[in-house]
């Protein structure tokens, strides 16, 4: 009988060094995602909200479901827009344009959510410190000689956990549209000799490399834009909820409350509206800067180059909120006799 060699066992299934190493990539930027990611370990405060919160898991799995199902839902309800195009096509009928038109106009309603998400993710967190005032349990947290640091982080997370499944669906629903656009234009062509008459612009990539090399650039740009769409929400979630908890440190009526919460709500549409101005003028200042002989791929690394900056200046635009109000709401903590 062949004897087999413990001390040797064999690779088979198992991940190579480049998959380990991904795999704790992904899971540290998935870690990094959630609510929990910027608590310390021995907060006490947020040892005490942890008993009535869900585990980091839970939220993940949370995410997953929120997200995944909200896009799941918008991807089918393409399939079943695309199926019935190509029958109407063959038919002799065309409603390219108008399914089209449906995707962008869908686009155009996921960015609507913050008639929603900002005012779910304001008043999440607007009662949070103000309860402890209420409830009698400030004056324990103060004689307990907790930094208020570790008090603004750990209400700071409760306050993400409650609108997580909000800013999940949100994302889940961009990511729906962003993908069924870009199957609509890239896929579904493939079933469609013509369109409108418009030729199929994948029948001629293997025999022009430059057509290739533009499409690939303009998958690449929107790429990015995808990127932005998908994560915005939760970069603007953190802002509102950190500037809830701002007001929630006012101690004030619940009317002075959800004025002030109305108000962190303006101030996040005011910074929208700066950074889309900003947007708008260096896109039509800087794009002259990308036009020449082959103007197509040009094109395509100028919005690239847009989409790239764009999300910088978003993400740099919410984190310089959240982090304004999360010293304001520490010195007045601190100035209500709170510790460093």
């Amino acid at each position: 009988m062949q004897e087999v060699s413990t001390l040797h066992p064999t690779r088979r299934g198992q991940p190579s060094p480049f998959e380990r190493w991904l795999r704790r990539r992904l899971r540290r930027r998935l870690y990094m995602m959630m609510p929990y990611a910027g608590v310390t370990p021995d907060n006490p405060v947020f040892a005490y909200d942890a008993r009535r919160l869900p585990t980091n898991e839970a939220l993940q799995a949370q995410m997953m479901r929120w997200g995944m199902g909200t896009a799941a839902a918008v991807i089918a309800l393409w399939t079943i827009a695309a199926l019935a195009l190509v029958m109407a096509r063959s038919l002799g009928f065309g409603a390219w344009e108008s399914v089209y038109e449906l995707l962008v106009l869908g686009m155009g309603v996921g960015f609507l959510d913050k008639l929603v998400l900002d005012f779910i993710a304001v008043l999440s967190s607007v009662n949070l410190i103000s309860d402890d005032f209420r409830q009698g349990r400030w004056d324990l947290l103060a004689l307990s000689n907790v930094s208020m640091r570790q008090v603004v982080e750990a209400r700071f997370a409760v306050a993400q956990v409650r609108t997580w499944r909000t800013v999940a669906a949100v994302s889940g629903f961009r990511f729906g549209v962003w993908l069924a656009l870009l199957l609509h234009v890239l896929v579904l062509p493939l079933f469609l000799p013509s369109r409108m008459g418009v030729p199929n612009p994948l029948g001629t990539l293997a025999e022009n490399w430059t057509e290739a090399f533009v499409l690939l650039t303009f998958v690449f740009c929107y790429g990015l834009f995808g990127w932005v769409i998908v994560l915005e929400p939760r970069w603007r979630m953190r802002a509102l909820a950190m500037g809830g908890l701002a007001v929630s440190t006012l101690n004030s009526g619940s009317g002075g409350s959800l004025f002030s919460a109305f108000g962190v709500v303006l101030g996040v549409w005011v910074v929208q509206i700066v950074v889309a101005v900003f947007s708008g003028c260096a896109l039509f200042f800087g794009g002259f800067s990308f036009l020449g002989p082959d103007v197509w791929w040009m094109i395509g690394i100028g919005f690239s180059i847009f989409f790239l900056g764009m999300g910088v200046v978003i993400y740099g635009a919410y984190d310089n909120l959240t982090t304004m109000w999360r010293d304001n709401a520490l010195r007045r903590l601190i100035r209500l006799g709170g510790a460093l």
